[in-house]
């Protein structure tokens, strides 16, 4: 084993919530993974373990033990309908358009009116695809990261801007992207923890994640 890196270890990276979005993000502040001690969501990483094989690397990852203090939690969406997150004003083709209309006044004339709450079980799009990112440490403070993305650009920007890289220190290659369903258009949390581990060691870094 080379290094378990964690929030406690882990380096201080860009500092604004400008740095962590990418071309496409959502509104809102982006999810740096290993920042801190909170955790957000059921499956969130709480630390990468990095050996000379990946075997040894899994492994070692069951003898990595946390503990947690539980919080109050939400989970009811109803009841919080009202706390719910309000993006901004439609700004440089961002955000939500502005309303047009009056769609109260139209239901309230409408010769037909029909008002009903539908509801319908969760359904979850999961790709047959891992998430993997190959960081190849070139030795010359570069890396080249080997990638499933629809968005080599979009990545590449997302590096450099988190971790501080100049545009041509990051090199982003993508020979298959696939049926590009497999969540491939935007930077995901294997990229960020390959490319974290690689700078801080000066080596080449494979993170794949289990489904």
């Amino acid at each position: 084993v080379l290094q378990v890196f964690t929030h406690q270890n882990a380096p201080r990276l860009a500092r604004f919530d400008r740095s962590y979005k990418d071309q496409v993000a959502v509104p809102g502040s982006p999810f740096r993974p290993l920042y801190d001690d909170q955790i957000k969501y059921s499956g969130q990483p709480v630390a990468l373990v990095v050996a000379e094989e990946f075997e040894i690397a899994r492994y070692a990852a069951t003898l990595v033990h946390a503990e947690y203090e539980r919080e109050q939690h939400e989970t009811d969406l109803r009841e919080n309908h009202g706390q719910g997150y309000e993006p901004p004003e439609e700004r440089d083709g961002m955000g939500p358009a502005k309303p047009h209309g009056d769609a109260e006044h139209a239901f309230a004339n409408a010769a037909i009116q029909h008002d009903a709450e539908y509801a319908h079980p969760i359904e979850q799009h999961n790709a047959m695809e891992l998430f993997a990112s190959t960081v190849v440490w070139e030795g010359d403070g570069k890396i080249t990261i080997y990638e499933k993305t629809q968005g080599s650009q979009n990545n590449q920007g997302y590096v450099a801007s988190v971790f501080g890289f100049s545009k041509d220190e990051v090199r982003v290659i993508s020979p298959y992207v696939g049926g590009a369903y497999g969540s491939g258009l935007r930077p995901q949390y294997q990229l960020f923890l390959g490319v974290l581990a690689a700078r801080e060691l000066k080596r080449s870094v494979r993170v794949t994640l289990t489904r």
